[in-house]
């Protein structure tokens, strides 16, 4: 029986590197490119071909052989739990959750590389800039830097269709780390353990014009702790691995 696994998001948290880790194991294989993503189950809108799906990216791969795809808009889209749920019922899914402070300046200064944001990080990091509006070409806006950092509502509309059981989830600076994140990831797969790679490093970053004004950082602290906290409270992440306020 063919199994699946889906790396949902969060962007701007590590999930290349789980990815590109994963990819590295021989039961393992991951849709062709990494990046850009494969975001196959947005673009097909709901009618997944699971023949064409598996032509495209995992033709000549041993059905016993795990079959990943990292998609990290997947977990803005609550319906794509349900592709999930009804064309692959047996899948798992990852989550990857940085904090939540970095992961905004991080997709700033991604939005920027990338021409879509002109303004400055003090002002694109207020609660009231926060934009949910999308771009062409993009399938998620690439101005949601706040609203993209509160991560259980995102999470809880996927175990609500898959189950809790199905839904790994993971902090980024454990992963970075090492030890134990890693054999965790190994035993929800059901895959013989590996060393954790060496020297990791963010697999996809971004150049930094200039640091972000403290002023903002504790804003944005201040602004994530009640949400960090419900967090917690539901999935048992370790909130003194994130930035808290003053």
């Amino acid at each position: 029986m063919r199994r699946y696994l889906f790396i949902i998001g969060a962007q701007r948290s590590g999930t290349t590197l789980l990815a590109e880790t994963l990819d590295s194991h021989p039961a393992v294989h991951f849709a062709k490119p990494i990046r850009p993503e494969p975001k196959y189950l947005l673009k097909c809108e709901g009618k997944v071909d699971l023949s064409a799906y598996e032509a495209k990216y995992f033709s000549g791969v041993a059905d016993p052989v795990l079959r990943g795809e990292k998609s990290t808009s997947y977990i803005e889209y609550p319906q794509v739990a349900v592709s999930i749920r009804d064309h692959f019922p047996d899948a798992r899914c990852i989550a990857v959750l940085r904090d939540p402070v970095e992961r905004a300046i991080s997709n700033y200064w991604f939005s920027v590389e990338n021409g879509f944001e002109k303004r400055p990080p003090e002002e694109a990091l207020q609660p009231t800039s926060d934009d949910a509006a999308l771009v062409a070409g993009v399938s998620a806006s690439p101005f949601a830097y706040l609203r993209r950092g509160r991560y259980l509502g995102y999470l809880q509309a996927y175990a609500d269709v898959l189950g809790k059981e199905r839904l790994l989830v993971l902090q980024t600076e454990q992963l970075i780390h090492g030890g134990g994140s890693w054999r965790q990831v190994y035993d929800f797969l059901g895959l013989e353990r590996r060393e954790p790679p060496g020297e990791m490093e963010r697999a996809n970053s971004v150049p930094r014009e200039r640091p972000v004004a403290q002023a903002t950082l504790e804003r944005l602290a201040a602004y994530y702790a009640p949400y960090n906290a419900e967090l917690a409270r539901h999935y048992g992440i370790d909130l003194g691995l994130w930035r808290r306020p003053a």
